[in-house]
């Protein structure tokens, strides 16, 4: 059986094992309505032993399935680089993330 994926890419993700971190101290803290309290059956949200694009992909496909549009979902888990930008408030994309799935 295939398994359609919400993102491709051949890129590595530099910051792989703290990602999976900072996944694996939050995922049981996920609460959304959408799951009616079937939440612990998504753990682990991440595993270690897949690629970097396939955890992302799992997390994507998360924000997705809970309602939140695929664009916005790919702006909070790949923003926008902040060195030519130093206006852009760097926790942005992990206080959206921590609202969005525990409303």
């Amino acid at each position: 059986m295939l398994k359609f994926c919400k993102l491709c890419g051949a890129g590595e993700i530099n910051t792989l094992q703290g990602n999976l971190n900072w996944v694996a101290s939050r995922e049981h803290s996920l609460s959304n309505p959408v799951w009616e309290g079937r939440e612990p059956e998504l753990l682990p949200l991440c595993n270690a032993a897949e690629s970097d694009s396939a955890n992302l992909d799992h997390v994507a496909e998360l924000l997705m399935r809970t309602g939140v549009a695929s664009e916005e979902a790919l702006m909070i888990l790949v923003p926008e680089a902040y060195d030519n930008h130093p206006d852009l408030q760097k926790a942005y994309p992990e206080v959206h993330l921590a609202c969005l799935l525990t409303s």
